[in-house]
């Protein structure tokens, strides 16, 4: 399976920030049989997330984003994505689902929270349905 990894700051590129995620999930990879076959690093720039992310795409089976993705002006990742794939994105403040690696374990931890129990397990059916689980 080919992974790549988008990057999407700009601080990064003039030297501000380093690049952890870079070396980070590389390790992490690595560690769950896995490695990371390409990287790229874009400016907060629309068309260059836009460039980035189709240039992984055409090569990768799996891409993981991340940077740009806070709450300020220039963090646009999201929107960026969303539109080249024709996704709508919603804002739901009942129910949401977080992504995390461990930090000391080959896992994936997924956080949920939503109203009741039953809508806890239907949110988790349909994050069970964004990855591809082959370890059972």
């Amino acid at each position: 399976m080919k992974i790549g990894l988008l990057t999407v700051g700009t601080e990064i590129l003039l030297g501000d920030t380093v690049n952890t995620n870079l070396s980070k999930l590389g390790s992490i990879l690595y560690n769950s049989g896995f490695y990371l076959n390409k990287e790229i690093t874009v400016s907060d720039e629309r068309s260059e997330i836009e460039e980035g992310f189709k240039y992984l795409y055409e090569s990768c089976e799996v891409i993981i984003i991340c940077g740009g993705l806070g709450p300020t002006e220039d963090d646009i990742t999201k929107e960026s994505i969303s539109e080249i794939l024709d996704i709508k994105l919603v804002l739901d403040k009942s129910h949401w689902l977080m992504f995390r690696f461990s930090g000391t374990e080959p896992l994936l931890r997924i956080y949920c929270e939503a109203p009741s129990s039953t809508e806890v397990t239907s949110t988790l059916y349909y994050a069970k349905q964004l990855i591809d689980n082959s370890f059972g």
